[in-house]
C-alpha cells in the first residue's frame, strides 16, 4: 500500500512521479505536456566500424635485447590458450557470453616471437573449439612438462571466462577456475568439474618445479619435471643428503 501526500505537497508528489517515469522507461508513452519530436526524430545508430585485423592492433614489437637472449636460457616454450566465441561452445545455452577477445592468442604469439626470443615451433595454441579441459591439461604436460629442465622459461596464458566454483577445501568456500570449451551450464556445481580450477593449474605448476628439501628445509637440488622420485639420481641424492 502507498500513502499519498495531501494537500499541494501530492501533486508535486505526483508531477515528481510522472517525471520519475518518463526518465525511467523508454517505452511509455508520457504525453503530459511534454514534446517527444526531437527523440522521434533522433538518426538511427551508425553501422558498426570494419572488424580491425589482429596485427594492426599490435603495430610494430621492439626485438628482444641481449638480456632476453642469454645462452643461460636453455629454451622458451608457451601454451597459449584462447576463448571468445562461448555462445557457439560447449552446451550452447548462452550462460557464458561470447567475448571479443578474439586476437588475444595471436597478438601475445607476436610478442613472444618479437620481443622475448620464443620460437613459434616452441609456441603451442588452443583456441575456441580446441580449448577444452582435457585438452588443454594434456597440452600443458605434453608441451611444458615433458622435456622441460632447469633453466627453460614456460609460459601458460589464458584468455577467457573465469568463475568461483564452490569448493570446501577453499578459503572461504569458493576456488577459482578458468571456464574452458566444454562447460555444460556454467552453474558454479558443474563448473567444479567442467573448469580448470585453481588447484589443478597449481598441480600442473608443481610439475615443472620439482626439487628436494633437506632437513633444515633449504633445496637441496632440483630436478627436471619428467624425472621421476625412484629415479638413480633422485636416490643418490636423498642418500647423500642422509650420509650428512
Amino acid at each position: 500500500m502507498c500513502c499519498l501526500p495531501s494537500g499541494p505537497n501530492r501533486q508535486r508528489w505526483a508531477q515528481g512521479l510522472l517525471a520519475a517515469a518518463c526518465f525511467a522507461s523508454t517505452v511509455l508513452n508520457c504525453s503530459a505536456g511534454q514534446d517527444h519530436s526531437a527523440a522521434a526524430e533522433r538518426p538511427a545508430p551508425a553501422a558498426p566500424a570494419p572488424r580491425t585485423s589482429c596485427a594492426a592492433l599490435l603495430g610494430d614489437v621492439d626485438p628482444a635485447g641481449p638480456a632476453l637472449t642469454a645462452d643461460k636460457i636453455r629454451r622458451r616454450r608457451a601454451l597459449l590458450v584462447g576463448i571468445s566465441e562461448y555462445e557457439k561452445l560447449g552446451s550452447r545455452n548462452s550462460m557464458w557470453k561470447s567475448l571479443r577477445t578474439g586476437c588475444d592468442v595471436e597478438l601475445m604469439r607476436r610478442v613472444l616471437l618479437g620481443r622475448f626470443g620464443f620460437l613459434d615451433r616452441d609456441i603451442r595454441a588452443l583456441t575456441e573449439g580446441q580449448a577444452t579441459k582435457k585438452e588443454v591439461d594434456k597440452a600443458f604436460r605434453e608441451h611444458l612438462i615433458e622435456g622441460a629442465s632447469a633453466g627453460d622459461v614456460v609460459v601458460f596464458y589464458f584468455s577467457g571466462h573465469g568463475q568461483l566454483v564452490p569448493d570446501a577445501e577453499a578459503f572461504g568456500g569458493l576456488r577459482g577456475s578458468l571456464v574452458t570449451a566444454n562447460y555444460t551450464d556454467g552453474t558454479g556445481p558443474k563448473g567444479y568439474c567442467d573448469n580448470l580450477r585453481s588447484d589443478e593449474v597449481r598441480e600442473l605448476l608443481r610439475e615443472l618445479k620439482k626439487k628436494m628439501v633437506g632437513r633444515d628445509g633449504k633445496v637441496v637440488q632440483r630436478f627436471a619435471p619428467p624425472v621421476k622420485p625412484d629415479a638413480p639420481q633422485v636416490v643418490e641424492a636423498i642418500e647423500a643428503a642422509l650420509a650428512k
